[in-house]
């Protein structure tokens, strides 16, 4: 699976040849139903919500790197 930028899709010039007043709003319905690859915000979240303050310091935290890759891989995708 890849990564795309649903915003650079959207302005791509292939779309906007088949772009038309009856196929508008079809093609931003299929742009944004396009279910999401990876979502940063919710690895973050994840790592967050496993680490461990680390040497007694909260700014500091620890998380198990086997835990990390998984999630890292996961995407945040459930």
């Amino acid at each position: 699976m890849r990564l795309i930028d649903a915003d650079e899709l959207k302005k791509q010039e292939v779309l906007e040849k088949l772009r038309t007043a009856e196929f508008d709003d079809e093609i931003e319905d299929v742009i944004e139903t396009i279910p999401t690859a990876y979502d940063v915000d919710k690895v973050v979240e994840k790592l967050k919500r496993n680490s461990m303050p680390f040497m007694g310091d909260k700014d500091d935290r620890d998380v198990d790197l086997n835990g990390a890759i998984k999630i890292v891989k996961s995407g945040g995708i459930e």
